[in-house]
């Protein structure tokens, strides 16, 4: 699960770290060393009384990992069991904690990670079936691995469909943890409303807004956001056309226009841009947030 909201929505190893800190005794050893040794003495420590990780290889590859988070962003490597070393299985509120910790939901100014996640498009049930799910999950995994004999056999379609939950599950908290560090740099003025989304036409794939706050340009990236919906995406502008349906490269005056974009989208959504003076890259600068949330 959170292999997939690193990678492909965080992308960042000051966010890893993060997570990584929610236990106090690596949080501080994160902030007083990088030395793997050391790391992997606190580490056999913790987790001396936890068969499951005495495998040969297992603190050293998390140890080395700790310290490339510190010292080689590239060649940085997701442990999966590190996780586990608070959480032995990750159900409904174990997960609701670890996001507690990691000051997402504080950031997000929401007071539990179900109330984004039953909201969100992919998920839309309710609370009770959706965590019930979960933990489901839980002990389908447990049984699978635990146990000598497994009661539960699963159609393909019974199967696919648990993934498909998983996959949207895991979506959800990806754009949730985004949300939170865009709601970060809103707060702190370096990022800046433009606009609100008006119409979304599916089949041409355009999206309408009014731009109450311009200039706007073709490839600048924005932020679509509402807390309501439980809906945080980047989009780059790809084309402008103005309420004539002429092809504009730059918008300068307030109105409503039309644009294409790299993504889908919907009505209703706020729209943001970041401020001059953030770094210009096409993902938005998480290193100074993540501290300033931690």
């Amino acid at each position: 699960m959170f292999q997939n909201i690193l990678d492909n929505a965080l992308t960042n190893i000051n966010t890893f770290r993060l997570v990584l800190q929610t236990n106090e005794k690596l949080r501080k050893v994160l902030s007083e060393t990088t030395d793997p040794n050391l790391i992997s003495m606190l580490l056999t420590d913790l987790l001396k009384k936890k068969s499951r990780f005495k495998k040969p290889g297992f603190l050293e590859d998390i140890a080395q990992n700790f310290s490339f988070c510190t010292t080689d962003v590239d060649s940085y490597k997701l442990v999966a069991e590190a996780f586990i070393v608070d959480h032995p299985n990750l159900r409904s509120e174990a997960l609701n904690t670890i996001l507690i910790n990691a000051g997402i939901l504080h950031e997000a100014k929401i007071s539990s990670v179900w109330t984004w996640i039953v909201k969100y498009r992919n998920v839309r049930q309710d609370e009770k079936i959706v965590t019930d799910r979960l933990d489901k999950f839980v002990e389908y995994r447990n049984d699978a691995a635990h146990r000598n004999t497994v009661d539960s056999i699963f159609e393909s379609t019974d199967l696919i469909d648990l993934c498909n939950f998983i996959e949207s599950l895991c979506q959800a908290l990806a754009e949730l943890a985004r949300f939170a560090v865009i709601n970060k740099k809103i707060s702190n003025k370096k990022v800046k409303k433009i606009g609100k989304t008006t119409n979304w036409l599916s089949k041409q794939e355009v999206l309408c807004a009014n731009i109450c706050q311009p200039p706007l340009s073709i490839g600048d990236e924005i932020f679509l956001l509402s807390s309501t919906k439980s809906y945080c995406k980047s989009a780059k502008i790809e084309e402008i056309k103005n309420d004539k349906e002429v092809s504009v490269k730059i918008i300068e005056e307030k109105g409503d226009y039309s644009f294409k974009l790299d993504t889908d989208a919907r009505k209703g959504l706020d729209m943001y841009i970041a401020t001059p003076d953030i770094n210009e890259e096409s993902d938005i600068d998480l290193e100074i947030c993540m501290e300033e949330i931690k």
